[in-house]
């Protein structure tokens, strides 16, 4: 069964992030609930999703300069999304006020009603 480029270097990034072996980044995308979906699994399944040995050769075909080329074009799609978005306006402003800030907090106003208020 073919595995998906991303399922592998989503594992890979986990692997290299939490400095893992092969067979213990298999074991943590197995236990913990939320790494199948960073490795874009449909759903969460007890049974492992592949074998230690898959990304040994998959860490083995991808060369540092692979790896580069691939963080260059992470990169340049991430200023593109941001430059399209406006950002970089929005940082430039200074933050618009909201409300008030209260630094005691052990007398806080409220406005909660209760039962037995005579104005219910």
């Amino acid at each position: 069964m073919a595995i998906s480029v991303r399922m592998k270097f989503g594992a890979l990034l986990i692997q290299t992030k939490y400095e893992y072996s092969a067979q213990e980044t298999v074991e943590q995308i197995q236990k913990n609930p939320y790494l199948p979906f960073f490795c874009s699994l449909q759903g969460y399944k007890y049974a492992q999703s592949f074998d230690a040995l898959v990304m040994v050769r998959f860490r083995k075909r991808l060369r540092a300069d692979k790896l580069a080329e691939i963080n260059e074009c992470i990169i340049r799609k991430a200023e593109t999304s941001r430059k399209k978005k406006g950002d970089d306006d929005k940082k430039n402003q200074p933050p618009k006020k909201r409300g008030t800030i209260i630094v005691d907090a052990t007398c806080a106003p409220s406005q909660i009603k209760y039962p037995r208020d005579t104005e219910l």
